[in-house]
């Protein structure tokens, strides 16, 4: 019954955050299930931060979870989703970077 609610509100919401809600939704049923971690609450964590990529800035949050962006200097909006969550390294050029690529923090 709830991952129908997660999927509705989700088609509404852009595509950067259908991912982000489904994950969340399988978290929290996992956590219920296993009853040792119900209290914590896990998003998903980007790869370029994973990489410890010098260039990451953070997230940015305009409201609540559902508006929750993470960006670079390369993508001061939003990293697309197939770098920060997905298999680009981003370690050539991209549309839109800034000329700015994955560089690992010294």
């Amino acid at each position: 019954m709830a991952k129908n609610k997660m999927r509705q509100l989700a088609e509404r919401l852009n595509d950067w955050t259908i991912p982000y809600l489904l994950t969340r939704l399988k978290i929290r049923t996992q956590e219920e299930k296993s009853l040792k971690r119900k209290d914590v609450t896990m998003i998903i964590t980007p790869q370029c931060f994973k990489r410890n990529c010098k260039h990451f800035l953070g997230v940015k949050n305009d409201g609540d979870e559902t508006t929750e962006r993470v960006y670079c200097a390369a993508f001061p909006d939003r990293i697309p989703n197939k770098i920060a969550y997905g298999d680009n390294l981003h370690l050539t050029p991209v549309e839109g970077d800034h000329g700015i690529q994955f560089e690992k923090e010294s």
